[in-house]
């Protein structure tokens, strides 16, 4: 079983919930990007913070990764076993953004810092619109090491899931 794991796709399609059910399965320790870019109340770390906490995490030695920040994806790769990649339609992550955001109303979600309560957001609405999924078959050339693995259902992330011993 990899050590190093990244969870990467489009908002909304079941990254952070497929990252809690797979660290539960392997006992991984879990990093949310999110928890590393965000403040209380949805307060921006700045770009330098941000990459001081996330370099902190690839140092030790397991972890899963859940979490799209392309400017840092090359980083993660680099010390990652295994790229979980979920593929699923624009619509179908719209349409779990805004369940996620209905169902946790008001509240902070738990790969998320105190006080970032969920809200509806327009503007990040058309950023899972416009969302496009990393060149994986670059990533691959680049790091021949890492595995990749697309899935294109929450089924097959399922799956995955129950495969993994």
């Amino acid at each position: 079983m990899a050590k190093r794991i990244c969870i990467i796709g489009r908002p909304g399609s079941g990254k952070s919930t497929f990252a809690i059910k797979l660290a539960k399965k392997t006992g991984l320790p879990l990093v949310h990007l999110d928890q590393l870019w965000w403040n209380e109340n949805w307060v921006q770390s700045t770009k330098e913070e941000f990459d001081l906490k996330l370099d902190e995490a690839l140092e030790k030695e397991e972890w899963i990764m859940d979490g799209n920040f392309s400017r840092t994806l090359k980083k993660r790769c680099e010390k990652a076993e295994i790229l979980y990649a979920y593929d699923l339609p624009r619509i179908e992550s719209l349409y779990g953004y805004i369940k996620r955001a209905i169902l946790n109303w008001g509240k902070s979600r738990v790969d998320m810092p105190k006080n970032c309560v969920e809200k509806i957001d327009l503007e990040f609405m058309k950023f899972i619109w416009d969302y496009k999924l990393d060149d994986l078959k670059s990533l691959k050339k680049e790091f021949p090491h890492l595995e990749i693995v697309v899935m294109k259902s929450h089924e097959e992330a399922e799956r995955i899931l129950k495969s993994i011993k």
